[in-house]
């Protein structure tokens, strides 16, 4: 049982440069009781976003922050005029992103200045276009709804799409639409689309979390029922077999997984097709034509394997390897069609594509030369027998290629050209640097090769957090990148535990009750980047936001003296009352107190204590629907308060902004990095 207790203080901040701000703070004594634990938060209050007394708390620290950086608007000018002068000059045609589909090519198109899309398709050999869907013209400019996706019927009769009103309080909130374009009849569904399984039968995701089926021309609240997620500890995934044939549900959490099925032309009962096991994560995958079900899991194999299995007996004694693990991480099965399997890998810092034979078991990877380079797939064009797929590497901006699967050729569609840029001028380099029990961390270093190697640069220092992707998720840097990079900074990329591909082991050792393995390994890269004359002490600069800010947000009670400034953007500070469940599956349920200890012990705003911090930024929207800008604006003010050094604590808050829109408004931190690097503002 939780209790709770308020008591009201009042208290000045020690501000940049050890003056007294013109402004007052509250501070409301709260203790929540949690397993007989008493946690104080003086900051609650904080959490009503929409009080008055909150939007003139985040005005004042607006003002002061603007105040503190308004001798600098000439350094700004010159900024970003420097960062202009490097443009990307040219971008793929749209035509490049159509993806064939049988007989037809399907495409998107932008017009009236992007605020609406066409879509269409055209024959193959057809240039005329035959126009599928267009958004609605009355929204031209109002930007209130986007297309989240759409599916047509197999007889393409009908059209599912789906749209996200981003005026609702809950961004997530999808309304799903049918139309017939014939009788030009509408039905709407309060949902999110997954797919159809015939002409006039779809699946769909209610908004309460169960799958259910819907036929065309009858009521919603007739629709049956296929799957209910009760269990809040699992995440769940409705998926159609490529065949038509089958229905998966799969259940997840970082613990295991475990899928049920539903024959479509038998229309037998649910079965289950392997039951739970702690620590195996498995997927399937059927098109038709095939014989087998093809699995993806990390059975005796934590960088996954491929395994088949007959149709009738599924359970995992059964299951045969047509792919044994190898030393890269199979971290996604991108198109399992026709012939062939196509696969996303990682190693070595660098993501590439395979193809998997189905019939013979022989498997070819599309290779490049580069070191930390990315390769994301497009689409597969089985009649071609081509893959179309994106290329990048950290020096080396987007390409996108052709590859032929039986001949084994690359055709380069389009590369993109950069103003005032020349890759001969930077350096990638890849190092496993040891972390404090001896593991090893995956570590991207690039730079510009005149920079010195004396501990005199800056270094910006970046992890990833449980991410969809591994370290190569940053291969195509911001072009103000290199900027930096010519300024004499080490651009470097961490790959601690606890980021990387979901169900990886390297995702798995720092989750959970493993999540501080993630700021350890942070703090020794740091260290490491020191030791090796990288840089010095206090002129390394991290920057995390979603859950790397939480990574951070813990590096900074930890390791403080090792940085000279911190910059969190819409970062995940308060894991400990966090009601999200889906944070719970990686940091663990507050409610079960074992969980409840080690969350505890990591959450980052329960953890300030008083020490000396760095420069502390924190950069938030007010109207984040993702992670809730309290998290951010409590945990700055909490830091102000038990700061015992001079370093200044920013809070610059977009009153208007949502989640996705502070990455390009970082003049802020822009500023912190170059006063810094040029000893012209405090460490």
């Amino acid at each position: 049982m939780r209790k709770f207790l308020f008591v009201t203080l009042l208290f000045a901040y020690c501000s940049l440069f050890g003056q007294k701000q013109a402004f007052q703070v509250k501070q409301s004594y709260y203790a929540d009781t949690l397993h007989g634990v008493v946690i104080p938060d003086p900051y609650k209050w904080m959490e009503d976003l929409n009080s008055d007394e909150l939007l003139k708390y985040v005005k004042a620290e607006n003002k002061y922050t603007k105040k503190a950086n308004k001798k600098t608007k000439h350094l700004q000018k010159k900024i970003h005029k420097e960062f202009e002068q490097r443009k990307i000059i040219s971008l793929p045609p749209e035509e490049l992103y159509d993806k064939p589909d049988g007989d037809y090519i399907y495409f998107s198109r932008k017009i009236f200045k992007g605020y609406v899309t066409k879509y269409g398709r055209r024959l193959r050999d057809n240039p005329n276009d035959e126009e599928i869907f267009l958004e609605a013209l009355k929204y031209v400019g109002q930007n209130e709804f986007e297309l989240i996706s759409y599916k047509l019927s197999p007889n393409e009769r009908y059209i599912a799409y789906t749209t996200l009103n981003k005026n609702e309080n809950d961004r997530r909130t999808y309304i799903a639409g049918l139309k017939d374009y014939n009788p030009n009849t509408t039905e709407f569904l309060q949902s999110d689309l997954v797919d159809w399984l015939d002409d006039n039968t779809l699946i769909y995701k209610q908004m309460q979390g169960g799958y259910k089926m819907h036929k065309l021309g009858t009521q919603q609240n007739t629709d049956n029922l296929i799957f209910e997620q009760t269990d809040k500890s699992f995440e769940s995934k409705l998926s159609i077999s490529n065949s038509k044939e089958y229905i998966f549900m799969e259940f997840f959490n970082m613990h295991g997984s475990e899928i049920y099925y539903i024959n479509l032309k038998t229309s037998d009962d649910l079965k289950i097709f392997a039951p739970f096991e702690k620590g195996i994560h498995y997927e399937v995958f059927h098109d038709t034509n095939d014989t087998v079900f093809y699995i993806k899991t990390n059975l005796n194999a934590p960088n996954f394997k491929i395994s088949t299995t007959s149709l009738t007996q599924t359970e995992s004694k059964y299951w045969k390897d047509i792919l044994p693990e190898s030393d890269n991480l199979i971290q996604w099965v991108e198109s399992s069609t026709g012939d062939y399997i196509v696969l996303s890998e990682y190693g070595n810092g660098s993501v590439a594509l395979s193809v998997l034979e189905k019939r013979t078991g022989n498997k070819y990877l599309i290779k490049f030369d580069e070191v930390a380079h990315d390769m994301s797939f497009m689409h597969i064009d089985t009649l071609k027998n081509t893959i179309r797929f994106r290329y990048g590497s950290f020096i080396t901006q987007e390409i996108i290629y052709d590859y032929d699967i039986e001949t084994k050729q690359l055709t380069k569609l389009f590369e993109t050209q950069i103003s005032n840029y020349n890759k001969s001028d930077y350096t990638v380099e890849v190092i496993n640097i040891p972390a404090h029990d001896g593991k090893q961390i995956p570590t991207i270093i690039l730079y510009n090769k005149n920079t010195p190697r004396d501990g005199t640069a800056s270094v910006r220092l970046s992890g990833d957090f449980v991410t969809e992707r591994g370290i190569a998720e940053y291969p195509i840097p911001n072009l103000q990148t290199y900027y930096w990079l010519d300024k004499g900074f080490y651009a470097v990329y961490a790959s601690q535990r606890g980021g990387g591909m979901p169900f990886s082991q390297r995702a798995k050792d720092g989750t959970l009750e493993n999540t501080k393995n993630g700021a350890y390994d942070f703090a020794s890269v740091a260290q490491y980047l020191i030791d090796e004359k990288y840089t010095s002490e206090g002129r390394i600069h991290a920057i995390g936001s979603d859950e790397n800010g939480l990574l951070v947000g813990m590096t900074a009670n930890m390791y403080p003296k090792l940085f000279g400034s911190i910059t969190l953007i819409n970062p995940y500070l308060d894991v400990l009352f966090e009601t999200d469940e889906n944070i719970w599956r990686t940091r663990g349920n507050p409610n079960i107190k074992e969980e409840f200890e080690y969350m505890l012990d990591c959450s980052p705003y329960q953890n300030v204590k008083k020490q000396a911090y760095p420069t502390m930024l924190f950069e938030i929207g007010l109207k984040d629907k993702v992670v809730p800008a309290y998290q951010a604006i409590k945990m700055a003010a909490k830091i102000k308060a038990y700061n015992t050094g001079n370093n200044p604590v920013y809070l610059r808050t977009d009153l208007l902004g949502d989640h996705h829109e502070l990455y390009q408004k970082g003049v802020c931190r822009c500023v912190i990095w170059y006063r810094m690097h040029y000893n012209i503002l405090p460490k």
